[in-house]
């Protein structure tokens, strides 16, 4: 897969350019704007490369924002290196995994654009020996498939993942449904907030709830009880936030959100002092209760320390 730039360069003009391929596409998910006030000012350092077609249209290889830089500018013609014609779309596409190698390490989402493209032009015995030591990724294994899925997500929930909107995680449960589903889930996401964190409790859980119910997901949305919550206009973006993540868990573990009713229930009647609060075990899975108590010195904290040196539990329980 050896690949080569012809050593001369020539000018072409916008008319010749073809920004629409992407046939050696490497995505990044930032703002041109630097670059084209970059460009506007000292202009074009290094001239893109470009790959030119049987009917002289030239695509972009390296240096595609640059291009699409000089296209926001509207400049008549400038400087491209061209490679050899004979090269293959394999070879020409390797060129430009070398040029990034560093962002498509760095990027989820590029990463996973790049593994599904290398997987569509190479044999995936080849790039396990050539490619995919530098991603540290096994040929073999569900890694490589994920990427491969998430790296066929729409550009918006990659853009997404690539701000750190979304994990890789979350986008490997959207890549399992249907593009309806995850770009309306998404949109849902987007509108209410949420961080990656919770983005993915939501995703997963709804996602686990349309498998079980046998259920798409945008069934589950349009359900009275969620959409009274999203088209509640009296409700703050954060206040719809909360209550749509409290419905979702409702729906998928309603023991457990019938303990915590009846746990926060129980901290009403006890009325503990504001200093202090309780906490229940994980998921509910005991009746222990986890004490939180504020004091304002070190010296009240040690006070408080040794009184309950004194006092063993089982002795309350023993005792009544």
């Amino acid at each position: 897969m050896t690949s080569q730039i012809n050593i001369g360069t020539t000018t072409v003009s916008q008319s010749q350019l073809d920004l629409e391929n992407m046939d050696f596409h490497v995505p990044t998910f930032e703002s041109l704007d630097p670059l084209v006030a970059s460009i506007q000012q000292i202009g074009v350092l290094h001239p893109p490369v470009v790959k030119e077609t049987a009917d002289h249209c030239f695509i972009p290889v390296l240096g595609r924002r640059r291009l699409e830089a000089i296209s926001v500018l509207k400049a008549h013609s400038f400087e491209v290196r061209v490679v050899d014609p004979m090269q293959t779309d394999d070879q020409t596409f390797i060129m430009a995994f070398w040029d990034n190698l560093e962002r498509i390490k760095r990027d989820p989402a590029v990463r996973a654009y790049v593994v599904k493209r290398l997987l569509e032009l190479i044999p995936r015995e080849t790039l396990a020996k050539t490619i995919f030591p530098f991603l540290d990724i096994s040929s073999k294994g569900p890694k490589l498939e994920k990427l491969r899925k998430i790296g066929g997500l729409e550009t918006s929930l990659l853009a997404a993942l690539s701000r750190g909107r979304l994990q890789e995680k979350s986008a490997g449960i959207l890549s399992e449904l249907p593009g309806d589903q995850r770009i309306s889930l998404m949109k849902l996401i987007d509108e209410l907030g949420f961080n990656a964190n919770k983005a993915f409790e939501v995703i997963s859980h709804l996602f686990d709830l349309s498998i079980y119910l046998g259920e798409p997901i945008t069934n589950l949305l349009a359900r009275p009880e969620a959409d009274q919550i999203i088209n509640d206009y009296h409700l703050t973006v954060t206040e719809k936030a909360s209550q749509f993540r409290n419905l979702i868990t409702r729906w998928a573990f309603p023991d457990i959100t019938e303990n915590r009713r009846i746990f926060e229930k129980w901290v009403q009647d006890i009325r503990p002092p504001r200093n202090v609060t309780l906490r229940p075990g994980q998921s509910f899975e005991d009746e222990s209760v986890t004490i939180e108590i504020r004091l304002d010195s070190r010296s009240r904290a040690k006070d408080f320390l040794n009184l309950t040196c004194e006092f063993q539990p089982h002795d309350y329980y023993e005792n009544g």
